[in-house]
């Protein structure tokens, strides 16, 4: 098996290139072809990236192509990793047409401290024959030890064992993001975890309805828009969205509306 590392810069996820609304520096043309390559080699890709497509900070129209390459490729794709958010958050690739659960993408912790949140990392381990992931070890520091010098690393935990999952499947997560919406607790651990547990756990309340559901639908829908959708709110927010609302509007000619 062999495993191709593609580290991708996510122009459509930049405002500043807001002018070239199809491919921004020809990154998904670029993308394409290096699928092309693997589908005649027999390779396979971990894809890297700072932004996570499908987000508030990107083009509607660039991740709605983004996620129609990982669907047409999804053979070669193993994974994709992400940062920017500073946290240990799961997400699922739904299909375009039946909006079923074809991918997982994970967001990794950051070393860099951030509001609320404990420095992390992440260890995966990927099956030698397959190339998959199998098991997620994430480590953290604590802030407020290391200032009074007590600077350690800690394991917290290992990620199929602290959420009872089965494997390290997109059905797995799948299970994992519906138990999100049903379970009454399940949601409190999981923000306490991606935040790595920078305050006492009986500090922190997310098992109310609605933090439950919001949790789901931002777990299982890949566009911002779809997740809003999900959450019965406006897709387009002036009040608490306005960076992302206005130039949306603008190129609406280059969107999908969300059914």
């Amino acid at each position: 098996m062999v495993i191709e590392f593609y580290l991708s810069n996510k122009e459509g996820c930049n405002w500043y290139s807001i002018s070239q609304t199809h491919d921004p520096g020809n990154m998904l043309t670029w993308l394409e072809e290096e699928f092309m390559k693997m589908e005649q080699t027999g390779k396979k890709a971990l894809i890297i990236s700072h932004f996570q497509p499908g987000g508030g900070a990107c083009l509607n129209a660039w991740s709605e192509r983004y996620r129609e390459l990982i669907e047409r490729y999804l053979n070669l794709t193993i994974s994709n990793f992400f940062g920017n958010t500073h946290k240990e958050q799961i997400y699922l690739i739904t299909g375009t047409l039946n909006k079923t659960a074809i991918h997982v993408y994970h967001e990794s912790g950051s070393l860099t401290s951030f509001n609320n949140h404990n420095p992390q990392f992440r260890i995966l381990n990927l099956d030698y024959e397959t190339g998959y992931l199998v098991k997620g070890h994430k480590g953290f520091l604590n802030i407020t030890g290391a200032n009074i010098g007590n600077t350690e690393w800690k394991k917290q935990y290992e990620l199929t064992e602290e959420y009872k999952m089965t494997e390290f499947s997109q059905e797995s997560f799948n299970n994992l993001t519906l138990r999100f919406r049903d379970t009454p607790g399940l949601v409190t651990q999981y923000i306490w975890n991606f935040e790595g547990t920078p305050f006492p756990l009986e500090e922190y309340n997310r098992g109310f309805k609605k933090c439950r559901k919001n949790t789901y639908c931002t777990a299982i829908n890949f566009l911002n828009f779809e997740t809003n959708h999900c959450r019965n709110s406006q897709r387009y927010n002036f009040s608490c969205n306005l960076t992302s609302s206005i130039p949306e509007i603008a190129l609406c000619l280059f969107l999908v509306l969300v059914d």
